[in-house]
């Protein structure tokens, strides 16, 4: 079982009350079949919300990439930087926000066998 995984578990067990919710990349689904391969990437506890037609994670440790993210850095004309960050901040506050154990899904990294050379001859024979 390689680390992420058991970073994932550790986190479950910690929070059993979170919901697990896989964050597909675009590189994984961009294909035309029905299923994707893919690897479990990293797991962490953030939050989120939903604004237009994306998905925003609250980054604690830099406010500006949410408010920048959420279009809101008009609201802040006009004052300094370190008002700017604390109206921001309750801007953010104000907002509703889903806590969740987020598993980053990612592009494989295990060899799965390639027979299309080998079909495509059986086929062709």
């Amino acid at each position: 079982m390689n680390d992420n995984i058991k970073h994932l578990i550790q986190l479950m067990d910690e929070k059993p009350d979170l919901p697990v919710i896989p964050m597909v990349g675009q590189d994984i689904v961009a294909d035309c079949t029905g299923e994707w391969i893919a690897n479990f990437g990293k797991a962490e506890v953030k939050k989120m919300c939903i604004y237009g037609e994306n998905v925003i994670f609250r980054e604690d440790k830099n406010a500006i990439k949410t408010v920048e993210a959420l279009e809101l850095e008009g609201l802040t004309e006009d004052r300094t930087r370190e008002e700017s960050i604390e109206k921001l901040n309750g801007y953010l506050d104000e907002l509703d926000w889903l806590e969740a154990i987020i598993v980053h899904i990612e592009t494989p990294i295990v060899k799965i066998p390639d027979n299309t050379e080998k079909i495509n001859e059986l086929l062709e024979g």
